[in-house]
């Protein structure tokens, strides 16, 4: 699909009678995959297929906006979109501080994957009355810089996302998975000379998981060398991860060696680890 530029619903009944066409093309669709369609521009009114659940696009790379179409899904996948760079749910008009219309956008999304999507500003306006969206992995979205109120949120992976500065109000997050480059972490220099560190929205809301995450579970990290010698027992980011049930912090592969890792429990209390220089 290399060439395909345009897509349309058309009008199946007669002017002004788009939706209920569309909807009659296609009744029953429930998944759909759009792979590698480089030089497709915009997408047509998705949400009007109504039994649409699923909807992964695979590098369509043409598209710069994408807009308020996917009011029926329940799983949104967005991958190698190059050149995207607004994501909008359209008309959200403001009440002093609320939004009005807004709990009415992606009612039934659970699931939401962002991947290689390097030149989106920010997430929507209204993301947070997503309600049922419980599951967010998100990689190399390289100009977002925060996160933030998604109060039914259960799950979030957030790898190599170096322009990331908050993450808060996630109160229903039981598991968090982390991944940093070495354009993620920073470093700073203390007595010993160079030492690397958490990027600070990392420390801070690791450091706030007990009274801003209580229903944390699991968390995992992978990251480099110096940094995991951090979370060890002697070391000072090993406080504040005492409090989490479940920790997994692991090296990134390392070149003819064994990976070091550090794996602990809270109840039972358990610490196990295994370093390699």
């Amino acid at each position: 699909m290399s060439n395909w530029e345009e897509w349309s619903f058309g009008m199946v009944e007669g002017v002004g009678e788009e939706r209920r066409g569309a909807s009659k093309l296609l009744p029953r669709l429930t998944k759909l995959v759009l792979y590698q369609c480089p030089k497709l521009r915009a997408l047509p009114p998705l949400g009007l297929l109504p039994e649409l659940k699923q909807l992964k696009i695979y590098r369509a790379d043409a598209i710069k906006i994408i807009g308020p179409e996917f009011p029926k899904l329940e799983q949104l996948d967005l991958w190698s979109m190059d050149y995207w760079e607004e994501w909008s749910f359209g008309m959200v008009k403001r009440v002093g501080k609320k939004s009005r219309g807004a709990p009415k956008l992606l009612p039934r999304l659970t699931k939401l994957v962002l991947y290689e999507c390097p030149k989106l500003r920010a997430l929507p306006e209204g993301l947070q009355h997503a309600t049922n969206l419980q599951e967010w992995n998100i990689h190399d979205a390289h100009n977002l810089k925060e996160i933030n109120n998604l109060p039914s949120l259960k799950s979030l992976g957030i790898k190599d996302w170096p322009r990331l500065e908050h993450v808060e109000n996630l109160d229903k997050l039981q598991f968090l998975e982390v991944r940093l480059s070495s354009s993620t972490e920073t470093s700073t220099t203390d007595a010993d000379g160079q030492t690397e560190r958490l990027p600070q929205w990392l420390l801070e809301l690791l450091q706030n998981a007990p009274t801003t995450m209580q229903s944390l579970k699991e968390f995992q990290l992978r990251c480099s060398l110096p940094v995991l010698k951090t979370f060890l027992k002697d070391g000072p980011n090993w406080p504040i991860i005492q409090t989490i049930p479940q920790v997994t912090i692991q090296e990134y592969l390392p070149a003819n060696r064994r990976p070091s890792h550090i794996r602990y429990t809270k109840d039972p209390p358990t610490f196990k680890m295994h370093i390699e220089e």
